[in-house]
């Protein structure tokens, strides 16, 4: 399975929230091997939460060469069943736009890693953007759509639905283009989630993180630091991958004093 979170803007969490699904999935599936590819290329925020002894050739050097899939896989530090694609190894390289010449060569590598790695989980933080290569982000995987509620996020986001729908519909894709939406910096969420439903007219929300101070504390991944955000990223995890986790019993300081009081009593 290969799933691409997508953005139409940066700033909104799509990189932070790729790289603490794909370490709670690699964590809660220790005989699955999950690959992250950071093909963001302006952020780098996903490679630098999930970071390698090793510093291979990245996606861009793979897009723009004859590279196998194999050559640009570093094993993380973190898990012995994640990996990592660096963006690039060059760490003054920018995205930019491919010329459309080379469009159809990188619709072939994109296909040649994806069918190399059939049998893996791989997690796609794709650029923001929606020129023809970024759109292929969408249409050759199954995309999650990454916003927040504020207003300008969701208008960008907008922007970058319907310039993908229209892609999807010149090379003859009908069907429903997205697997749902994930919703980041949440405060109020019965009003929120329904602002994003109406304004991006998806049903299928997959899950949403809270604005949370534990993202600004914390620096590195979240999922093992902060128990309130695990739980909304295992809900991201279970609904995305169909997979049922298991919970972590955590006490509160009632349910502490409770046992004291009865292992007291018990010893009276």
């Amino acid at each position: 399975m290969i799933v691409s979170f997508v953005s139409g803007k940066g700033g909104i969490g799509k990189s932070m929230i790729a790289a603490n699904v794909a370490y709670g999935l690699a964590k809660n599936l220790p005989d699955k091997d999950v690959i992250l590819i950071s093909a963001d290329v302006s952020a780098r925020t996903s490679e630098l939460l999930i970071s390698s002894f090793e510093k291979k050739y990245g996606w861009i050097e793979y897009l723009k060469s004859n590279l196998l899939p194999e050559e640009i896989l570093a094993p993380s530090n973190l898990l012995d069943n994640l990996y990592i694609v660096y963006s690039s190894k060059n760490s003054l390289t920018l995205h930019g736009e491919f010329p459309d010449h080379m469009i159809p060569h990188v619709a072939r590598k994109i296909l040649m890693f994806k069918n190399f790695f059939k049998d893996k989980i791989i997690i796609i933080d794709a650029p923001a953007g929606k020129t023809k290569d970024h759109a292929l982000y969408c249409l050759y995987f199954e995309p999650v759509l990454v916003t927040t509620p504020m207003d300008a996020d969701l208008e960008g986001t907008k922007l970058f639905k319907k310039a993908i729908e229209n892609r999807a519909r010149m090379i003859g894709i009908k069907s429903n283009v997205w697997k749902g939406v994930i919703i980041n910096k949440v405060v109020k969420p019965r009003e929120e989630i329904l602002k994003v439903v109406q304004a991006l007219n998806i049903t299928n929300v997959i899950g949403w993180v809270p604005a949370d101070r534990c993202l600004e504390k914390i620096s590195g991944i979240h999922y093992d630091r902060c128990q309130r955000l695990r739980e909304y990223f295992d809900r991201i995890i279970e609904n995305l991958f169909n997979v049922k986790l298991k919970k972590k019993k955590s006490f509160s300081l009632f349910d502490m004093i409770r046992k004291f009081y009865n292992f007291k009593s018990k010893k009276i």
